[in-house]
């Protein structure tokens, strides 16, 4: 249903447990996709496992740290008079 509504072209899975599921996700759910896919005749949606590994949740909160200290915010964007 998410695939529908965003119109993706790739699903992308991962987590801590993810070296143990991968094998058995990655043959059940490309099929499932395809066959419940709107939009399957206009491009396939390609199923991959993430690249990140086992720490994702670390390297994902290390992210929203990065950017929270380096993202430029609107308020120190404001010209002051």
């Amino acid at each position: 249903m998410v695939t529908n509504t965003l119109d993706v072209e790739r699903v992308v899975f991962g987590g801590p447990f993810w070296t143990c599921l991968s094998q058995r996700y990655l043959e059940l759910i490309p099929t499932l996709l395809d066959i419940n896919s709107a939009a399957r005749l206009i491009h396939p949606i390609e199923v991959v496992g993430t690249g990140v590994g086992e720490d994702v949740g670390a390297i994902g909160a290390a992210s929203l740290v990065l950017e929270h200290t380096l993202a430029p915010r609107a308020q120190r964007l404001l010209l002051e008079s």
